[in-house]
């Protein structure tokens, strides 16, 4: 685990990198992912 921590980290530090766009749309996508279960979560909960 430590050594995927490090590498992420690496790509992080150089985002000219050949993976940093990949790891870009992978955030974005866990971003989207995240508020679209937070938003069926909200509509099961019955909160706006």
């Amino acid at each position: 685990m430590r050594a995927t921590a490090t590498y992420h980290a690496s790509l992080l530090a150089n985002p000219d990198g050949p993976e940093a766009s990949s790891l870009t749309a992978a955030r974005v996508a866990a971003e989207v992912a995240r508020d679209v279960v937070e938003g069926l979560l909200e509509g099961v909960a019955g909160t706006p």
